[in-house]
C-alpha cells in the first residue's frame, strides 16, 4: 500500500527568532544604510569661518584690533570663541544672515608686538572649526618735546626800511604795550633755528606766534596789514594774514608738515615777501610788561594724528521695492554721515579713494566712494558697488577701512541695506 506523502514543515511567521528571518532583517538593515534610507549618517564636517578682518600680517599702530567674519556650517552653527596669543577663550556673539551664514564683529585688544588672532566655531555635532590671523601692534615712536623759541634769539633776517630789531625797554609798558618784540618794517624775513632729537614722524606739529603787522612807535598806516608766509628748512609751511595791532598783538597758528622736520638742526623762517600785496610789516611779541599778560614765546606742539572717523546711516525711499545686485552690475547707494571724531573733514583728504569689503561674506571687487564738497555731520556721500555678488533685502554688514591723503586711516563699519535707490535717496 502506498504510504501518503508527508506535508512540508513550513517556518512560522514569528518576529526575528528564526536564524533565516533575522539574517534577512540584518541585510534589509545594512541595505537600508548603504541606501541612505535607513537614517541619516553623522555630521563629521566642522564649520568653515571666515575673517574679513584683520588682514594676515597687518600693522596696527593702535592696540585696539576690529575683527569682522563669518560662518557658515550645514547643519548650523551654536556657537563660537575666540582667543589672542593662546589666552583663554572669549564668546563672540553671532548674527543671522538670510543665507543661513551667521555674521560676528568684536573688539580685541592687543599686547605690543606680533598677536596671534584665532577664532572658533562649534556646531551641534561638537565638530570644530578655526581660522587664525597674525597681526603685529607697532606703537608710534614718543612724540619730541615740545619747542620753545625766545624772539629775541633770530639766527639771521633783513628788512627793507629797518629790521630785525628787538625792543625790550621796561617803558614800553607806560605807553601801554603789553610786551618785548621783535619787528621788521615793511617786506622781509626772520630765521631762528632750533633742535630737534628726532623728528615727529606722522604727528601733527603746530607753530603758534603772537604777531602784528605794527609795532609801538611804527611811521607807516595804523590798520596796515602783512600776509607773513612762514617756512620750515626751506620748505613754504603756509601764509597767514596778519592784522594791526599795535602795542599786544594775537595769537597765529600755522601748521607744519611733519616730514619737513629733520632731527638735528631746523630753520624756522617767518616772511613778508617784497611782492606780496600786503606787506605792512611784522611784529613778534614775547616777554610780558603788563600785569594780566603773559610771556608768548614762538612754540612749536606736536600731536598725535587724529584719525579720521564717521559712521554711515544708508539713505533709501521709504516704501521703495527691494531689488537684489546681479552679478556684474553696479549698484549706487547714498549714505549719510551722522558724527566724526570731532573735525570736519576736506573732500580732497578722502576723494577717489578705494575701499574694499563684503556682502554677506563674498568679497566686493571694489568700492568707490566719492565726495561732493567737504564734509560735515549731515552731508551725503555715494558708495558705488561693482561687480558685487546677489544680495537680499535687509541689514548686512559691510566692513572697510579707507585712507584719506595725508590724514591716517580708520576702519568703519557700516550697515548696509539692499534697497531701490530713487529720488528719496538722493
Amino acid at each position: 500500500m502506498r504510504q501518503p506523502r508527508p506535508r512540508p514543515r513550513l517556518l512560522p511567521l514569528t518576529p526575528r527568532r528564526l536564524p533565516l528571518t533575522a539574517a534577512l532583517a540584518a541585510l534589509g538593515g545594512l541595505a537600508g544604510c548603504i541606501s541612505g534610507d535607513g537614517g541619516t549618517p553623522p555630521d563629521t564636517a566642522p564649520p568653515a569661518v571666515h575673517l574679513q578682518q584683520p588682514a594676515e600680517g597687518q600693522e596696527l599702530a593702535q592696540p585696539a584690533l576690529q575683527v569682522v567674519g563669518f560662518i557658515r556650517d550645514d547643519r548650523g552653527v551654536q556657537r563660537a570663541e575666540y582667543s589672542l596669543n593662546g589666552g583663554p577663550p572669549q564668546p563672540v556673539a553671532l548674527t543671522p544672515n538670510p543665507d543661513g551664514s551667521r555674521s560676528f564683529g568684536f573688539q580685541a585688544a592687543l599686547a605690543e608686538g606680533a598677536n596671534r588672532l584665532r577664532v572658533v566655531a562649534y556646531d551641534a555635532a561638537g565638530n570644530a572649526g578655526a581660522a587664525e590671523r597674525r597681526v603685529t601692534y607697532r606703537p608710534p615712536p614718543p612724540l619730541p618735546a615740545a619747542v620753545e623759541i625766545d624772539p629775541s634769539a633770530f639766527a639771521g633776517g633783513w628788512w627793507d626800511r629797518y629790521g630785525p630789531t628787538y625792543d625790550s625797554n621796561p617803558a614800553l609798558a607806560d605807553h601801554g604795550v603789553s610786551h618785548t618784540h621783535l619787528y621788521g618794517n615793511d617786506a622781509g624775513y626772520v630765521e631762528y633755528a632750533f633742535t630737534l632729537d628726532r623728528p615727529p614722524g606722522t604727528a601733527l606739529a603746530t607753530l603758534r606766534a603772537r604777531l602784528s603787522s605794527n609795532f609801538p612807535g611804527w611811521s607807516g598806516p595804523a590798520d596796515g596789514e602783512s600776509d607773513v608766509t612762514v617756512y620750515l628748512n626751506g620748505k613754504e609751511q603756509g601764509t597767514r594774514r596778519v592784522m594791526a595791532d599795535n602795542g599786544s598783538g594775537g595769537e597765529y597758528r600755522f601748521a607744519l608738515a611733519p616730514a619737513d622736520f629733520v632731527a638735528g638742526r631746523n630753520v624756522l623762517r617767518l616772511e613778508v615777501k617784497s611782492g606780496s600785496a600786503k606787506k605792512n610789516g611784522l611784529a613778534i611779541y614775547y616777554r610780558a610788561l603788563l600785569p594780566g599778560f603773559v610771556d608768548t614765546p614762538i612754540s612749536i606742539a606736536f600731536s598725535a594724528q587724529p584719525l579720521p572717523s564717521f559712521t554711515l546711516e544708508p539713505l533709501y525711499a521709504p516704501g521703495a521695492a527691494a531689488f537684489a545686485i546681479a552679478q556684474g552690475a553696479d549698484a549706487l547707494y547714498y549714505f549719510k554721515i551722522n558724527r566724526q571724531n570731532g573735525f570736519d573733514v576736506p573732500a580732497q583728504n578722502f576723494e577717489s579713494t578705494g575701499f574694499t569689503g563684503s556682502i554677506l561674506g563674498t568679497d566686493l571687487n571694489r568700492v568707490k566712494v566719492t565726495f561732493r564738497k567737504d564734509l560735515s555731520s549731515g552731508d551725503r556721500l555715494a558708495v558705488v558697488v561693482q561687480a558685487g555678488p546677489q544680495a537680499p533685502l535687509g541689514e548686512h554688514a559691510f566692513w572697510a577701512e579707507g585712507r584719506g591723503g595725508g590724514v591716517g586711516s580708520s576702519p568703519a563699519a557700516v550697515n548696509l541695506r539692499v534697497v531701490a535707490c530713487s529720488s528719496g535717496c538722493r
